[in-house]
């Protein structure tokens, strides 16, 4: 780590959540900071061992060449906080309220010796007021970095700090789509062209599935159905982007056993009519495509960039959407049947008549806050200027 200057440590425990690339470069452009990205194993995840996870979340980091700090090896486990920060001042990123490590790495504990950040690692539209505004990493962290004004909102109506902490910066993962996209082909890689000539659709299925709170998750009643749209379906190409967490909660909650779940993921991986993605770059894989199919929460706001439509499966027994969220809701197709989706597959995409294209459009401004400025400008310069102003 450089000796001079500010540690800026970015702690994460599950890399395709990771939206603060921009972020990180505009602190390694900025004098003064020395940003650092502390890879942890993913303690959310109880199917695998923990060397498993953590070594597949460094790859990723690795790919995305950004200083890399090792947060667990096999002898001792998981870094201690106090190892890393030597007893420096130093700011922390985190990006969830619950990331599940040791005692240690608790935010009480960091914030002794730490300033704490927290930027959301999605788009909060779910019907949680409390979860989304009101939790420890709410109250205990030094600046709060929300999305819009109606989420500062939130947090003076909710949040018990009154919003003292918090500024509207924006989203950082916006900052990094680019205005035409990256190409295709980076994404698809050699089944590029077996996309050329079709439509090309995102199902992106939530981890909920046997959840009793969320209860977003309709894997249970659509995996065999999206399987045989896969199978037998030529006028469509597929992306398969599942929630991050699916594939250990479809073991834990016993609906699949690890082998069924490795062969399920296989037939979408090895298809030369789709691709399995996990990369954190999806917004950019996102503006390729014709349309998204989901039943997740964040993506229904971050797919709104692309202005394309949109199919949301109703559980039917889901938590349901903030303000915010249901008012995107109300601007997309919904299913709640296998013949639903059918009729969105042949009307919307396939025949191209989007009644909704107009209301869609319209709700851009929801998801973005005015200005030229990025989201990685706007929370530097807000740090530096508070650190650094005397």
């Amino acid at each position: 780590m450089a000796e001079k200057g500010i540690d800026i440590f970015f702690v994460f425990t599950q890399s395709e959540l990771w939206g603060l690339q921009s972020v990180y470069e505009e602190f390694e452009r900025t004098e003064g900071f020395n940003p650092h990205v502390v890879v942890m194993p993913n303690t959310e995840d109880r199917v695998n061992p923990l060397k498993i996870t953590f070594l597949n979340n460094l790859k990723n980091f690795q790919d995305l060449g950004v200083s890399i700090i090792n947060g667990y090896d096999d002898e001792s486990g998981i870094v201690k906080f106090k190892s890393l920060s030597q007893g420096k001042s130093c700011i922390v990123f985190f990006d969830q309220p619950h990331p599940n490590l040791p005692y240690d790495w608790s935010f009480f504990n960091v914030s002794k010796n730490a300033l704490i950040c927290y930027v959301p690692y999605g788009f909060k539209v779910a019907n949680d007021y409390q979860g989304h505004f009101d939790q420890t990493i709410h109250n205990v962290s030094w600046r709060v970095f929300c999305e819009t004004e109606w989420h500062y909102q939130q947090f003076k109506n909710h949040g018990r700090k009154n919003a003292n902490n918090v500024l509207v910066s924006g989203y950082p993962k916006f900052d990094s789509v680019k205005k035409y996209g990256a190409e295709i082909d980076g994404f698809l890689g050699i089944k590029s062209e077996n996309s050329k000539g079709k439509k090309i659709l995102v199902w992106a299925p939530h981890w909920s599935i046997h959840d009793t709170y969320l209860g977003y998750s309709t894997f249970d009643k659509y995996h065999k159905f999206f399987l045989k749209e896969l199978l037998h379906r030529d006028d469509v190409f597929w992306v398969f982007r599942p929630h991050q967490r699916l594939r250990y909660q479809l073991i834990e909650s016993g609906f699949m056993s690890s082998s069924e779940v490795d062969e399920y993921y296989r037939l979408w991986d090895e298809s030369q009519n789709s691709v399995y993605y996990q990369g954190s770059d999806y917004l950019n894989l996102f503006q390729h495509t014709d349309a998204l199919i989901t039943d997740s929460g964040s993506f229904l706001a971050e797919y709104l960039i692309t202005e394309m439509p949109v199919l949301l499966l109703n559980s039917g027994k889901s938590v349901g959407y903030n303000e915010l969220g249901q008012r995107i809701v109300d601007a997309y197709y919904q299913a709640s049947s296998e013949s639903e989706i059918d009729d969105f597959l042949s009307s919307v995409i396939i025949n191209g008549v989007d009644s909704l294209c107009t209301k869609r459009k319209s709700l851009s401004s929801l998801i973005k806050v005015s200005g030229k400025r990025t989201s990685a400008d706007l929370i530097v310069t807000n740090i530096k200027s508070s650190i650094y102003s005397g």
